[in-house]
């Protein structure tokens, strides 16, 4: 039995950051108006350790408590082992965090997870930080590497894992997928304090996430999901995500936010859960992400009975053209027509636009800030495109100029914020891009119109509270001084 430590790192930039998904990608919180989630695949991985691996696990989300190295170094001293999900955009100052633990604890053993090592697991080895890496996902070769390290047994057979001997970086051939999703335990969430979380579009309290699929069923060149998870898409069944619920409404949560991909992608399991839910009286409230193209009328109804009150849409562009070199696999109309059903049955709906994108141009990024007018979602999120190690458009950037590198020199606090390598493949301008952001932001939130309708959606203190919070956040993004 060993003693392990799964650290969600802090940000040195002390603001939120998302850093819960499992094939990473993350964002710099502020633009998304403070949003702060559970670590979920560590949860993930800490329950699986404990529950089917008998070893002592502890969470430590060093990011929501805003830790120190020092105060990280010193709470690392009591374990063997020490677990970081990284991605590109981290994993510079995730080595910072492994070097205090080292110099606090020398015989600490770090190992890395997550989408960097899983594109780049030489590179990451090199940094002698590092002593294990994890390709793909970590649950079950961690199992295994755990429980070869309790017995003193070998490393070369653990499918999955890179290590080092005395004749250098090993990479052993990737594991396979788990086929079956529902074998692994629910994540305890009793891990962390559910009460540090916050979604500025939160409904009820207390709330929690929940994931019922992997991967993705779309081929858009931006996205690491598709490559993280082999283009796989994975889904627990439906009796073994309402099972989860039910344990989660019997430990006292009222709101769950799915971080699916597109939770509604397979419209008779989708069906299936929201009868249950409504059958089981249940009693949550939820939150999800879905997919243009794949929800008809007869969903949503449904979907809002079984306490769906928002969704997060991936919408891109209002350009044809520009959908289709990003291979997004949908049309505007298609966003149109979703847009207007989810108004039409009172269900919030959340639109994320790129701005950057592969050959477009001014008239393409005014195209879709009227296109935003036109749809009129509840909120809009929008960033530059950014390329991340391991997709196509990644792969194209680099192709033309290799100082991209592994994609690290970009940090958390600039993802989507600023145009990182865009020149290679959109001939707008850095400062037109950023700005483009700005104009975007405020023609849609500081309408009196919208604003009014916003207002008028309001139907509990807490959305209040919610409401002046991501409020405040919004306006000192909007007009900060781009100076700094």
């Amino acid at each position: 039995m060993l003693n392990l430590l799964f650290l969600n790192p802090p940000n040195e930039f002390h603001e939120p950051v998302g850093r819960d998904l499992i094939y990473g990608c993350w964002c710099h919180g502020k633009r998304v108006a403070d949003m702060q989630l559970p670590p979920l695949h560590l949860l993930y991985l800490a329950t699986i350790l404990r529950e089917l691996g008998g070893h002592r696990v502890r969470v430590l989300d060093a990011l929501v408590q805003n830790l120190s190295l020092s105060a990280i170094a010193r709470e690392a001293k009591a374990f063997d082992a020490m677990v970081i999900h990284t991605s590109n955009t981290t994993f510079r100052y995730d080595l910072k965090v492994l070097a205090a633990v080292k110099a606090a604890k020398p015989g600490t053993i770090s190992i890395l997870t997550g989408p960097h090592p899983t594109v780049y697991p030489e590179l990451v080895m090199q940094e002698g930080i590092v002593d294990l890496a994890v390709q793909g996902e970590a649950e079950d070769t961690l199992l295994e590497l755990f429980g070869k390290l309790a017995g003193g047994d070998g490393l070369a057979d653990v499918a999955g894992l890179v290590w080092r001997d005395q004749g250098g970086v090993k990479i052993n051939p990737r594991r396979p997928l788990r086929p079956n999703l529902d074998e692994w335990p629910f994540p305890d969430r009793s891990l962390v304090d559910s009460s540090l979380y916050y979604n500025p579009h939160s409904r009820r309290s207390p709330f929690t996430t929940a994931l019922t699929s992997r991967g993705c069923v779309a081929r858009c060149i931006f996205c690491t999901s598709p490559p993280f998870y082999h283009g796989k898409f994975r889904q627990r069944s439906a009796a073994n995500v309402l099972a989860e619920l039910k344990t989660l409404r019997d430990q006292g949560f009222r709101e769950v936010l799915f971080r699916d991909e597109s939770f509604t992608e397979n419209r008779k399991r989708l069906r299936a859960i929201c009868s249950g839910l409504i059958e089981q009286d249940l009693d949550l409230t939820w939150i999800a992400n879905s997919r243009v193209g794949v929800l008809e009328e007869e969903d949503l109804r449904l979907m809002k009975r079984a306490g769906c009150f928002y969704l997060w849409v991936g919408v891109e562009s209002g350009s044809q053209p520009v959908l289709d070199r990003l291979r997004k696999g949908i049309t505007v109309e298609e966003t149109r027509e979703m847009f207007r059903l989810a108004n039409k049955m009172g269900i919030n709906i959340h639109a994320h636009l790129m701005f950057g994108n592969p050959g477009e141009t001014k008239e393409d990024i005014l195209q879709s800030i009227r296109f935003l007018m036109e749809i009129e979602p509840a909120a809009v999120d929008i960033g530059i495109t950014t390329p991340f190690p391991g997709t196509p458009l990644f792969e194209q950037v680099k192709a033309k100029n290799p100082e991209i590198g592994d994609g690290s020199e970009l940090q958390i606090d600039q993802v989507h914020n600023i145009a990182f390598f865009s020149r290679h493949y959109c001939e707008l301008d850095e400062e037109f891009l950023e700005n483009a952001l700005l104009l975007a932001y405020r023609r849609f939130y500081l309408r009196p119109a919208y604003v009014f309708r916003y207002l008028r959606r309001i139907r509990s203190l807490r959305q209040l509270m919610n409401v002046v919070r991501a409020g405040f956040n919004l306006l000192l993004y909007l007009f900060r001084d781009r100076r700094n």
